[in-house]
């Protein structure tokens, strides 16, 4: 199919806590009277979400693309830490490498998401392994580029700033084709930043950073791939120091009406820097 129409969930524009304060996100448990979050949430059906293989987006112009990764991990093997980090991230770093025309890359982190059979049903007990996120959001902003670097290499950031870098994903199904709750992405020049990104703090134990939700336009146009096997991989922007005024892709997992009996969903995914 061309694409499908599904709901997509945005951060509430008329929010009146945020006319005085700045949207924020806990990830951790700070206490019971302390909420997660301040950011209230709609859901926006008719979201019209097409098929990134019929499309002329490119990395160049949009900074999303696809690439081919034949990874020599099994199945298995994504249950062993051990591997994923000694085989898994040193195969995708060279990958983008290539994807980029990056000299480095440096990974920051991963996540391995396996969608619980009662996703998005909260039962009220935790789940075993990361769920979709379905919020609208990108996890880099311009301003807060420079400060992650420095937070990520200490003494040698001032010489790695002075070098391009980018900010960027990587997701793989570590099962394809996908057709349960794919990963859908919002072409940022669609955009209006003055009024659709909402900056958030994301408040972790060790650092104060910043990420980005999305207020829902109109003029927003959204793409999925069909049937993405395990050997396609999503490459998107996060934040270019080569274009600085320029926001990345904002993403979320989305509900495909094709799903059916597809099992669910199980991915990987890599936020990290590349230097040019």
């Amino acid at each position: 199919m061309d694409g499908f129409t599904t709901h997509v969930t945005f951060a509430r524009r008329d929010n009146p806590v945020l006319e005085t304060d700045k949207a924020y996100v806990l990830d951790y448990i700070a206490g019971p009277d302390i909420p997660r979050t301040n950011i209230e949430v709609e859901t926006v059906d008719d979201i019209r979400v097409q098929d990134f293989r019929k499309s002329p987006l490119s990395l160049e112009k949009n900074g999303i693309t696809i690439t081919e990764l034949a990874t020599s991990m099994e199945y298995a093997d994504f249950a062993d830490d051990q591997k994923v980090q000694a085989c898994f991230l040193e195969e995708a770093k060279a990958c983008l490498k290539d994807v980029l025309q990056a000299k480095d890359v440096h990974v920051i982190d991963y996540e391995i998401r396996r969608r619980h059979t009662t996703f998005p049903r909260s039962t009220g007990v935790p789940y075993d392994a990361a769920q979709p996120i379905v919020v609208a959001h990108g996890d880099f902003t311009p301003r807060d580029a420079f400060q992650r670097v420095k937070d990520l290499f200490g003494k040698d950031a001032e010489t790695k700033a002075e070098r391009p870098f980018q900010f960027f994903n990587f997701w793989k199904p570590l099962r394809g084709p996908v057709r349960d709750w794919p990963l859908a992405l919002c072409d940022p020049l669609t955009l209006d930043p003055g009024r659709d990104i909402l900056h958030v703090d994301n408040v972790c134990t060790d650092r104060i950073g910043e990420v980005f939700n999305l207020h829902h336009s109109p003029s927003q146009r959204w793409y999925y791939l069909s049937n993405q096997q395990e050997s396609e991989a999503w490459v998107f922007n996060g934040y270019d120091s080569r274009k600085p005024d320029k926001y990345g892709v904002p993403h979320c997992a989305v509900q495909c009406p094709s799903e059916g009996s597809s099992p669910p969903r199980e991915s990987i995914e890599i936020r990290g820097v590349a230097f040019f």
